[in-house]
Formats: structure tokens, C-alpha cells, sequence
């Protein structure tokens, strides 16, 4: 049977429904490595980079995403 998901919300009621006598994990936020600690991507960043060139490349490709600028 096909669930229509249209929020969050909905996501996850029907996985609540779904697995509610699974007992592990149901999220996973991958890495290849289970000694890696969870960080932000910025944290994993070569030093070089800086915050301020990551914010120009946001607008940058913002800008296709939207009709008008904020």
C-alpha cells in the first residue's frame, strides 16, 4: 500500500505505524566509520575555507531558487 506523505508529520506517523515493534535505531546519519564523531560538514571544512566564501556560495546558488531577493 502507497502512504501519502505531504509533512513531516505525516513521515513520521506512518513510520511510527510501521515499525512501532522494531527495537533498533530507525534514524541513521551515515558515516563510513563508526569512530567518527558527528560534526557539522563546516567543522570538516579544509581550514582554508572560510565562512564568509561559503556564505557567497549560498547566495549564489540561492539565487536560482528564488523570484526575488530577500
Amino acid at each position: 500500500m502507497e502512504e501519502k506523505i505531504e509533512s513531516i508529520s505525516d513521515l513520521i506517523q506512518i513510520l511510527k505505524e510501521k515499525y512501532s515493534t522494531y527495537t533498533e535505531d530507525i534514524w541513521y546519519r551515515g558515516h563510513a566509520n563508526s569512530s567518527w564523531t558527528l560534526a557539522p560538514s563546516y567543522l570538516r571544512l579544509d581550514k582554508a575555507t572560510s565562512e564568509s566564501s561559503l556564505l557567497t556560495r549560498f547566495r549564489q546558488s540561492a539565487s536560482m531558487l528564488v523570484s526575488a531577493n530577500p
